[in-house]
């Protein structure tokens, strides 16, 4: 073979070399610079590939690695946001409870944040863009003044006080005779709610912080800092002058019942000692210090048991307190009694066996709703009647 055969196409053919010969070796060089330019574009492909791959590796795993922003607040909060709602877009209320959060958390490190303007709705930057509002935007002002509140139907101690985040005591505390019997409470009346929890007190003549403060359990220094009362160390106490005591508790000072006097009847069914639920019901209000008994709301017209075997030693209508109820003594220095009744179908000296009907569930006396106000005696002492319940 010509050693000069391997010359490019565009090189004149040697002396004495055949034409045609010339023409197939550049066809043949044709189809292989077409074969190199299509594997060429394949390789060009594949190296597009590789590197979109090896971009989109280091886009994910860049978050992972920063621990840093990880641990921000915005970033926290926007992904609780995303996770909740199912998606990255939020709304503007997401957007402005997000601030909220953030200010919170920012507020620690940096005491004056630079607020900047909040995106629209429409706008889908990611809250970790968000800046905290200034701070006059978030804080909430706590309630200082006495406020009266009206008792609506269906309200027991426990809903009004946990509607004003202050404790059941601190309301029956500041309404007199609620704090003998919370069941005093009825519908239409007026009660006073403090700001916070404590005792409201009205300054007598003669009093002095000192003897508030040791009367309430607290100390003197927490009633003259409490802002609302106006006090300073040298304040001279006014008569009728209305203090607060801030984490104050009111001395409890035990209600005297007089138990039955009458002779047992004749025949009276004696108790076993072991009772049962007087109603069908929820449970309203528990025992406790100021309502030693049990509140069991239902429908009105809801039957009424005996707990226990026994005889009925009392029977009346307390229009400002019970409304109308019966008592029933079980003997062994047990007695019960079933308060707010619409009506009872019992005599009084009549022995009655546990389980037996006495009356319906009503809403008499001071109610603010159909209810059975159930009470257990023991030796003329108001107990927890669930300590005598299944």
């Amino acid at each position: 073979m010509d050693p000069k055969s391997d010359l490019p196409p565009s090189c004149p053919a040697p002396c004495g070399t055949n034409g045609s010969d010339s023409r197939d070796k550049r066809e043949q060089r044709q189809e292989w610079m077409m074969i190199l330019a299509r594997y060429a574009r394949h390789l060009t492909a594949l190296v597009v590939v590789v590197a979109g791959v090896a971009l989109s590796r280091i886009e994910w795993s860049a978050p992972a690695s920063g621990a840093m922003e990880e641990t921000t607040p915005q970033v926290r909060a926007s992904k609780s946001l995303v996770t909740s709602r199912g998606g990255s877009r939020m709304s503007n209320d997401d957007v402005l409870a997000l601030a909220g959060v953030v200010h919170t958390e920012l507020a620690e490190h940096d005491p004056s944040p630079t607020p900047t303007a909040l995106p629209s709705p429409t706008d889908t930057t990611l809250a970790v863009t968000i800046a905290s509002p200034s701070p006059e935007a978030t804080e909430v002002v706590a309630r200082t003044e006495i406020i009266t509140y009206e008792v609506q139907a269906g309200d027991i101690v426990g809903s009004i006080a946990r509607k004003f985040g202050i404790s059941e005591n601190t309301l029956c505390w500041a309404n007199g005779r609620l704090a003998d019997n919370p069941d005093y409470l009825s519908v239409g009346q007026h009660l006073y709610i403090l700001p916070t929890d404590g005792v409201l007190h009205i300054v007598e003549k003669g009093d002095t912080l000192g003897a508030i403060a040791k009367t309430y359990k607290a100390k003197v220094e927490e009633i003259v800092a409490y802002e609302p009362n106006g006090l300073t160390e040298s304040s001279i106490l006014i008569e009728e002058q209305a203090l607060i005591v801030p984490n104050g508790s009111k001395p409890y000072v035990p209600r005297t019942v007089t138990a039955w006097q009458g002779t047992v009847p004749q025949g009276a069914k004696a108790g076993t000692g072991a009772f049962v639920w007087p109603a069908t019901g929820i449970l309203t209000t528990k025992y406790w210090a100021q309502h030693p008994a049990l509140d069991i709301g239902w429908d009105e017209g809801t039957p009424v048991i005996a707990s226990d075997s026994g005889y009925v030693c009392k029977i009346a209508n307390d229009p400002t307190g019970y409304g109308r109820y019966v008592m029933i003594d079980h003997g062994h220095g047990l007695q019960t009694l079933y308060a707010h009744l619409k009506v009872y179908y019992v005599e009084v000296g009549q022995s009655v066996a546990k389980g037996a009907k006495i009356g319906l569930m009503g809403n008499t006396g001071r109610s603010t709703g159909p209810h059975l106000h159930f009470e257990v005696r023991k030796d003329g002492v108001r107990v927890n009647p669930l300590n005598y319940l299944p």
